[in-house]
Protein backbone atom coordinates (compact mmCIF):
# COMPACT_ATOMS: atom_id res chain seq x y z
CA UNK A 1 0.00 0.00 0.00
CA UNK A 2 1.40 3.41 -0.69
CA UNK A 3 0.85 6.75 1.10
CA UNK A 4 1.66 10.37 1.21
CA UNK A 5 2.48 11.84 4.33
CA UNK A 6 1.48 15.64 5.02
CA UNK A 7 2.60 17.97 8.49
CA UNK A 8 1.33 21.51 8.68
CA UNK A 9 -0.46 20.86 5.15
CA UNK A 10 2.34 19.71 3.14
CA UNK A 11 3.08 17.08 0.95
CA UNK A 12 6.55 16.11 2.23
CA UNK A 13 7.21 12.60 1.36
CA UNK A 14 5.92 9.42 -0.16
CA UNK A 15 5.19 6.65 2.23
CA UNK A 16 5.46 2.39 1.43
CA UNK A 17 3.36 1.38 4.15
CA UNK A 18 4.29 -1.89 5.75
CA UNK A 19 1.88 -2.44 7.94
CA UNK A 20 0.02 -1.89 11.53
CA UNK A 21 0.80 -2.75 15.03
CA UNK A 22 -2.49 -1.53 16.79
CA UNK A 23 -2.58 2.64 16.22
CA UNK A 24 0.91 2.83 14.86
CA UNK A 25 1.80 2.10 11.26
CA UNK A 26 5.19 1.95 9.93
CA UNK A 27 6.70 1.35 5.85
CA UNK A 28 9.87 3.30 4.29
CA UNK A 29 9.84 7.10 3.65
CA UNK A 30 10.66 8.51 0.25
CA UNK A 31 11.23 12.47 1.14
CA UNK A 32 9.91 15.36 -1.50
CA UNK A 33 11.32 18.73 -1.45
CA UNK A 34 8.99 20.31 1.55
CA UNK A 35 10.46 17.92 3.74
CA UNK A 36 13.56 19.78 3.72
CA UNK A 37 11.69 22.47 6.15
CA UNK A 38 11.28 19.46 8.67
CA UNK A 39 14.12 17.45 8.22
CA UNK A 40 16.32 19.34 11.19
CA UNK A 41 14.00 18.25 13.50
CA UNK A 42 14.04 14.58 12.49
CA UNK A 43 17.66 14.52 11.91
CA UNK A 44 18.10 15.93 15.93
CA UNK A 45 15.19 12.80 17.24
CA UNK A 46 17.58 10.59 14.80
CA UNK A 47 20.98 11.34 16.60
CA UNK A 48 19.55 12.04 20.42
CA UNK A 49 17.64 7.77 20.20
CA UNK A 50 20.73 6.47 18.44
CA UNK A 51 23.41 8.60 21.10
CA UNK A 52 23.88 5.87 23.35
CA UNK A 53 23.61 2.03 23.34
CA UNK A 54 22.54 2.27 26.51
CA UNK A 55 20.73 4.41 28.78
CA UNK A 56 19.73 7.70 28.22
CA UNK A 57 21.93 10.70 29.54
CA UNK A 58 19.53 13.24 31.86
CA UNK A 59 20.52 16.10 29.54
CA UNK A 60 19.90 13.88 26.32
CA UNK A 61 16.57 12.70 27.81
CA UNK A 62 15.63 16.18 28.36
CA UNK A 63 16.64 17.73 24.95
CA UNK A 64 14.77 14.83 23.11
CA UNK A 65 11.45 15.72 25.52
CA UNK A 66 11.61 18.74 24.20
CA UNK A 67 12.08 17.54 20.11
CA UNK A 68 9.21 15.42 21.03
CA UNK A 69 7.20 18.02 21.89
CA UNK A 70 7.52 19.74 18.74
CA UNK A 71 6.97 16.83 17.17
CA UNK A 72 3.47 16.09 18.76
CA UNK A 73 2.46 20.16 17.33
CA UNK A 74 2.92 18.78 14.02
CA UNK A 75 -0.31 18.51 12.46
CA UNK A 76 0.01 15.67 10.06
CA UNK A 77 -2.09 13.27 8.57
CA UNK A 78 -1.27 10.53 5.74
CA UNK A 79 -3.27 10.12 2.35
CA UNK A 80 -3.96 6.36 2.03
CA UNK A 81 -3.72 5.78 -2.03
CA UNK A 82 -5.35 2.94 -2.44
CA UNK A 83 -8.23 3.28 -0.28
CA UNK A 84 -8.59 6.73 -0.97
CA UNK A 85 -8.53 7.62 2.54
CA UNK A 86 -6.98 10.34 5.26
CA UNK A 87 -5.64 9.48 8.64
CA UNK A 88 -5.25 11.42 11.68
CA UNK A 89 -1.52 11.45 12.58
CA UNK A 90 -1.19 12.28 16.02
CA UNK A 91 2.97 11.78 15.77
CA UNK A 92 5.14 10.72 13.59
CA UNK A 93 8.96 9.49 13.32
CA UNK A 94 11.33 9.79 10.76
CA UNK A 95 14.52 7.71 11.00
CA UNK A 96 16.97 7.90 7.85
CA UNK A 97 14.35 5.86 5.23
CA UNK A 98 11.89 4.24 7.96
CA UNK A 99 9.03 6.00 9.32
CA UNK A 100 6.27 4.96 12.03
CA UNK A 101 3.48 6.89 12.63
CA UNK A 102 0.78 6.57 15.89
CA UNK A 103 -2.96 7.28 14.12
CA UNK A 104 -5.09 9.26 16.17
CA UNK A 105 -8.95 8.82 15.86
CA UNK A 106 -11.21 11.72 14.17
CA UNK A 107 -14.66 10.97 12.69
CA UNK A 108 -12.99 12.80 9.43
CA UNK A 109 -9.61 13.01 9.12
CA UNK A 110 -9.51 15.09 6.21
CA UNK A 111 -8.57 18.96 6.44
CA UNK A 112 -11.85 21.06 7.10
CA UNK A 113 -13.90 20.78 3.74
CA UNK A 114 -11.90 18.21 2.20
CA UNK A 115 -14.16 15.06 1.30
CA UNK A 116 -12.15 11.63 2.22
CA UNK A 117 -12.60 10.40 -1.47
CA UNK A 118 -10.89 13.61 -2.44
CA UNK A 119 -7.23 12.80 -3.34
CA UNK A 120 -4.99 15.61 -2.59
CA UNK A 121 -3.56 17.64 -5.16
CA UNK A 122 -0.62 16.59 -7.02
CA UNK A 123 2.75 17.84 -6.70
CA UNK A 124 5.89 17.77 -8.08
CA UNK A 125 8.53 16.21 -6.20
Amino acid sequence: MTAQLYLNGQLVGDVAVHGWHGPWGFGEFEPRSAFAAFAPLFAEWSRLMHANPGRLSRDNAAQLRAIENRMYALHGRIWLVEAREWRRVDIVNIDGCMIEWKEGWAADAAAPGTPATRPPEVHAR
